[in-house]
């Protein structure tokens, strides 16, 4: 009788992991809708009027910025709104 290897108990796990790789390659992508901003309610998140009236708030990826209450978080509006999604623009929300 053999003594089981390593690698034996390495098999249901590389199933697994090729299991999930193969599962987020096939996942669709997000889809995409397109509006304008209305407002900047603080650093990370806007809300959007799409092209067909619906009104979203979009958080914007990639982006920590502090709450209004905390330090620098009017600064923080101020500044997105003047610089990255000044009201009237068209960014796109997924």
């Amino acid at each position: 009788m053999q003594a089981p290897s390593s690698r034996d108990g390495l098999r249901p796990a590389i199933m697994l992991l090729l299991c999930f790789i193969a599962g987020q390659a096939l996942a669709a992508p997000p889809a995409t809708t397109a509006g304008k901003v209305v407002s900047v309610h603080d650093g990370d998140t806007v809300t959007v009027r799409t092209d067909d009236g619906q009104t979203l708030k979009v958080r914007l990826q990639g982006i920590d910025a502090p709450e209004l209450k905390q330090p620098f978080g009017s600064r923080s509006r101020d500044e997105a709104a003047a610089a990255h999604c000044p009201v009237g623009t068209h960014p796109l929300a997924g």
